[in-house]
């Protein structure tokens, strides 16, 4: 199994989004610093629902076109999730 990769872009964004959150605490500015923080936090959760669909739609596809039983049960666990 491949290892899950850490893109450039990525590495990128995330140094953009800490320096963002440093100016803003050294600003003194606590209510962008809030605001900044909610919007990553919703981000990050929007994210790992987009990840939890297309690993379920992988799943159900997988399990249409091969019709095997294996595929299945591992729709049932994402979607118990």
């Amino acid at each position: 199994m491949s290892q899950p990769t850490y893109r450039p872009e990525d590495q990128f964004q995330e140094r953009l989004n800490g320096e963002k959150l440093k100016e803003l605490f050294r600003k003194k500015d606590y209510q962008g610093l809030l605001d900044f923080a909610l919007l990553l936090n919703h981000q990050c959760s929007f994210n790992n629902s987009r990840v939890h669909f297309a690993l379920a739609e992988a799943a159900k596809n997988m399990a249409e076109e091969f019709r095997i039983e294996k595929y299945q049960s591992m729709i049932k666990e994402i979607f118990e999730q």
